[in-house]
């Protein structure tokens, strides 16, 4: 604790950065709270897409909107995707974890800013897309797209942020 106490004693103010909450309260000088936005990229991918489509679609929807692969918190995609060997390896190279929606969850989004549904989705698992309803829900509260979808060679990427 001794930097921390040199730290309040050569500074008037401060700043901290965290994604938990915490209160100002018991601090002795002002502070100024910083909680990042979640950021989720939402992938949607043929079944035979592969590996390195996966990877080249993500690398290509972070270069678009400027992020940077440790700025995203991880991959969304839909349930039945939990078995596929290409999604879980993408997202192992790129170093993100990746979260499972079920397509129930993904029939429920409203949301104002999604892109009109596609037929052969809807037809092949029963709901108009993947990607950005997935990027929406692993968001969290007051979620919003920042990539609305992007299709690249049978894979689709949206990002979203969210608190």
């Amino acid at each position: 604790m001794l930097n921390g106490q040199l730290l309040q004693n050569n500074f008037d103010a401060g700043a901290i950065i965290t994604e938990t909450p915490m209160s100002t309260e018991k601090l002795p000088k002002p502070v100024t709270i910083l909680t990042p936005k979640k950021i989720v990229m939402g992938v949607g991918a043929r079944k035979n897409a592969s590996e390195n489509q996966i990877i080249a679609a993500v690398d290509s929807a972070l270069a678009r909107v400027n992020l940077s692969v440790e700025r995203v918190d991880r991959l969304a995609t839909v349930d039945i995707k939990k078995d596929s060997l290409s999604m879980i390896n993408a997202a192992k190279k790129v170093g993100l974890p990746i979260d499972f929606v079920s397509v129930e969850a993904l029939r429920s989004v409203k949301h104002e800013g999604l892109s009109p549904d596609s037929k052969l989705v809807k037809e092949k698992i029963g709901v108009g897309g993947v990607c950005e309803r997935a990027a929406l829900i692993t968001a969290g509260k007051n979620a919003n797209l920042i990539l609305k979808k992007m299709k690249m060679k049978g894979v689709t990427v949206a990002i979203a942020e969210g608190e």
